[in-house]
C-alpha cells in the first residue's frame, strides 16, 4: 500500500502545483490530472473488457468454431 501511495505522490508532482500558484491555476492543474486519470482508467476498462472477451471466446468457443 505504501509503494502505492508513493507511486501516486510521484505521479501528482508531474503536475507541478506550487504554493505561488492562484486558485485558477491548480483548478487547471487538478482538472487536467483528473482528465488524465480518467482517460488513463476508460483505456483500461476497454483493454479489460477487450481481454475478457477474448478469454470467453478461447474458454467457450462458439458452435461453428468448433
Amino acid at each position: 500500500m505504501q509503494q502505492t501511495k508513493q507511486k501516486f505522490v510521484q505521479y501528482l508532482a508531474l503536475y507541478q502545483i506550487e504554493p505561488t500558484d492562484d486558485n485558477e491555476e491548480v483548478s487547471y492543474k487538478v482538472l487536467d490530472c483528473a482528465y488524465d486519470l480518467f482517460c488513463a482508467l476508460d483505456a483500461l476498462s476497454k483493454n479489460h473488457n477487450a481481454m475478457r472477451a477474448k478469454i470467453l471466446n478461447i474458454l467457450q468457443p462458439k458452435e461453428k468454431d468448433k
